[in-house]
C-alpha cells in the first residue's frame, strides 16, 4: 500500500495561487493535466487545466510562463478575444460543486473573478466580439454576456444534457454538442437554440467550423460527424479508432486533426473520409486540446502537463515540456545546497546538481519501490524502499551499496541520530535499529501491527513514529524498552486508487475512522464513477460500513480509454480521485 494518497511531484506542486511560493522543477513547464488551449497566432498562447493552471507562450512554445489564476479549480476552456483580453472557465466537484469564470484584461498576468450565477460545470467558453460571449455547462446550461462578462444570463437551451462544447460561425449562428449525441443550433445570437439529430446516441466532446458551412463533431467511440449545410443535417465518417476522442480542430475544409488517448493524433487531408493516426512520440497520455495556427503548426496538450508543437502537419512533433519519467515519486532530500535526490516506484531515481533546475536519471541500482531517500549529512545517505530494500552512500550518492535489513516489510522512513545509530519505520508495525552504521539491524517491539510512514528523533533517545489509522508512537529512550503510546485521528477519510493509470481494473481502497463524525453506526459510504463529461457511469459501493479499512476491485472492462472520476462520500463528505484507462 502506497504511504502517501496525494501525488508528490519533486519539489511538492503545491500553490501556484499562495503568491507564486511554489514553482514546478520537473516536469517543466509544469505538470498538471492540461484541458483547453488557445492561441492568438503562431506565437501567442494559452493553456489551461487541473489545479487551476493557466500557462502563456509568446514565442511559439518555446518558452511558457506560469500564470496566477488565484483558483485550484479545473480550468476547462479558455478564450481569448485578443493579445489582453481573455476568458477562463471551469468547475470543481465535491458533495458542494462549484463552478468558476476568470477574465483577463492584461494578457493573462491577472485575472478576476466572474459572477456566472449557476453552480454547473462550465466546459467550453467562446466569444463572438470583445463584449458577446457564450459559456456552456451540465444540464443543458448555456449562459450569454454582452457586457464582457459582467453579466451572464442563462439561455433556453430546451435541454438536460451536458454541454461540451460551443462555437460560434458569426455573430448570430451557433452550435453546440454534448452527451449522448445532442446537437444544438442557434440562428438568433444564442437566444433560443434548436435541436439537430446527430445520428448517434455516444456522447460529443467537441465542436469545429471548417468554413463554407461544413461543420465536424465528434467524441465518444471514434465517433465523428460530419455536415455540410450548417449544422442541419449530420452523416458519420469512420476515424477507424474506437477510442475517446477529446477535441477535433479543422485547418480548412479538408485539413482536420482530432486528438485521443496513447498521444494519438487523427489526420484527414479530404474533409474526414479517411482519417490517418499519427502519433506524438510513445507514451499513455492523451491529447486533451488540439489548436493549430496554420496548416502545418500545431500544438497538442494533455495529461499532467503533456504538450507538444508541430511544424510540418503532423507528421513529427517535438515536445515542448520536460519530463524524464513519469512514474510516481515519493521523497526527495538535498543533502547540499544544489545536490538532491528523488526517489519513486519502479527503483526510480532522480538527481539533481544545481538545485533542481536539471534533473537527470540515476539507473541500475534497483527495480524495487523506493519510498524513502534521506541524508544524515553532505556524504552519509539512504535509500529505502519495498521487501525491506536498503542503499547506502558514503560520497554523497555517486555510489550505493545493498544493506542487509533482514525484513521483507516495506520501509517508509529513515532517521539517524549519528553516523552509526538509525531506525527504520516500516509496514506491519516493524521499526528497526542499527548502532552500527546500517550493517546490522534488530527488531524493537512496538505492540502494534499498523504501517509505519515517518519517523522522526529531537535527540538520540526521544523520537516518534506516524503511521495509518491514525497511530502514533513515542519513545523516550531510543527504542529500547519498546515503551509507546498511541494516539488516533478520529475524523479522517483516505481514498486510494491503484494502480493508476491501469487497464482493465483497479482497486479502490479507502480508510474509515472511528470518530464520531464518521461512527461505526452512521458511516453511509457511497462510491460513484463519473466520466470525463460528469456523467455518472457507476455506483461502486452504496451502503453502510464499520470503521477501519475497505477495497473494492473496479472492473473497467466495458469503458472505452480515457479520464475518469472516483468520489468517495462518507456522511456530508467528499473525496474525488482522478482515474486513467489506458489500454
Amino acid at each position: 500500500m502506497k504511504k502517501i494518497t496525494i501525488l508528490l511531484s519533486i519539489f511538492l506542486l503545491t500553490s501556484l495561487v499562495s503568491h507564486g511560493q511554489w514553482f514546478w522543477q520537473h516536469p517543466t513547464p509544469q505538470g498538471n493535466t492540461l484541458y483547453g488551449s488557445f492561441f492568438l497566432d503562431e506565437n501567442t498562447g494559452w493553456a489551461v487545466g487541473e489545479s487551476g493552471v493557466i500557462i502563456k507562450t509568446t514565442n511559439g512554445g518555446l518558452t511558457w510562463t506560469q500564470q496566477v489564476s488565484g483558483t485550484y479549480m479545473y480550468l476547462l476552456s479558455v478564450f481569448f478575444t485578443g493579445p489582453d483580453t481573455g476568458y477562463t472557465v471551469g468547475w470543481y466537484g465535491g458533495i458542494n460543486p462549484a463552478d468558476i469564470i476568470l477574465k483577463t484584461v492584461d494578457g493573462g498576468a491577472t485575472w478576476t473573478v466572474q459572477n456566472s450565477g449557476s453552480v454547473e460545470i462550465l466546459q467550453s467558453v467562446w466569444f463572438t466580439d470583445a463584449n458577446t460571449g457564450f459559456v456552456a455547462g451540465t444540464n443543458g446550461l448555456i449562459l450569454k454576456t454582452t457586457d464582457g462578462g459582467l453579466h451572464w444570463i442563462q439561455q433556453t437551451s430546451n435541454t438536460n444534457e451536458s454541454v461540451m462544447s460551443i462555437c460560434f460561425t458569426d455573430a448570430n449562428i451557433g452550435y453546440a454538442v454534448g452527451a449522448e449525441g445532442l446537437i444544438l443550433k442557434s440562428i438568433d445570437s444564442g437566444v433560443t437554440w434548436i435541436q439537430k439529430s446527430s445520428g448517434i446516441t455516444t456522447g460529443l466532446t467537441f465542436v469545429c467550423y471548417a468554413g463554407s458551412g461544413i461543420l465536424f463533431a465528434a467524441g465518444e467511440e471514434g465517433k465523428i460527424i460530419k455536415s455540410t449545410d450548417e449544422g442541419e443535417n449530420w452523416i458519420p465518417l469512420n476515424s477507424n479508432y474506437t477510442g475517446y476522442i477529446y477535441n477535433i480542430c479543422f485547418v480548412n475544409t479538408d485539413l482536420g486533426f482530432a486528438g485521443a488517448c496513447d498521444r494519438t493524433i487523427l489526420k484527414t487531408t479530404d474533409g474526414g473520409t479517411t482519417w490517418t493516426p499519427l502519433y506524438a512520440g510513445t507514451g499513455w497520455e492523451c491529447a486533451m486540446s488540439v489548436s493549430f495556427t496554420s496548416a502545418n503548426t500545431g500544438y497538442i496538450a494533455g495529461d499532467y502537463g503533456f504538450l507538444m508543437k508541430t511544424t510540418d502537419a503532423g507528421a513529427s512533433w517535438s515536445p515542448l515540456f520536460n519530463r524524464l519519467t513519469d512514474i510516481d515519486l515519493w521523497s526527495v532530500s538535498f543533502p547540499e545546497s544544489n545536490k538532491g535526490f528523488a526517489v519513486g516506484d519502479n527503483g526510480t531515481i532522480l538527481s539533481t546538481q544545481d538545485g533542481g533546475t536539471n534533473w537527470s536519471l540515476v539507473t541500475g541500482i534497483t527495480t524495487q519501490y523506493l519510498w524513502f531517500v534521506y541524508f544524515y549529512n553532505s556524504s552519509l545517505g539512504f535509500l529505502a524502499g519495498d521487501q525491506g530494500t536498503l542503499y547506502k552512500t558514503q560520497d554523497g550518492g555517486t555510489n550505493w551499496s545493498p544493506l542487509v535489513t533482514g525484513t521483507n516489510e516495506s520501509i517508509y522512513s529513515v532517521f539517524f541520530t549519528d553516523e552509526n545509530t538509525g531506525y527504520l519505520a516500516c509496514t506491519g508495525g516493524a521499526i528497526l535499529k542499527t548502532n552500527d552504521g546500517g550493517m546490522t539491524w534488530t527488531q524493537q517491539v512496538t505492540g502494534t501491527r499498523e504501517d509505519f510512514y515517518s519517523l522522526y528523533f529531537s535527540d538520540c533517545n526521544t523520537g516518534w513514529t506516524i503511521g495509518t489509522t491514525g497511530s502514533i508512537l513515542h519513545t523516550s529512550n531510543g527504542g529500547s524498552l519498546g515503551i509507546s503510546e498511541i494516539i488516533t485521528n478520529d475524523n479522517e477519510i483516505v481514498l486510494r486508487v491503484y494502480p493508476n493509470p491501469f487497464s482493465e481494473s483497479t482497486v479502490i481502497s479507502w480508510y474509515l475512522a472511528g470518530g464520531s463524525q464518521h461512527s461505526a453506526v452512521n458511516s453511509r459510504v457511497v462510491i460513484k464513477i463519473f466520466d470525463f463529461m460528469g456523467k455518472e457511469i457507476r455506483t461502486v459501493v452504496n451502503e453502510k460500513q464499520s470503521p477501519g479499512e475497505h477495497q473494492v476491485t473496479f472492473d473497467a472492462s466495458g469503458l472505452p480509454d480515457g479520464i475518469y472520476f472516483c468520489q468517495l462520500q462518507v456522511n456530508g463528505d467528499a473525496k474525488t480521485i482522478k482515474m486513467i484507462v489506458n489500454r
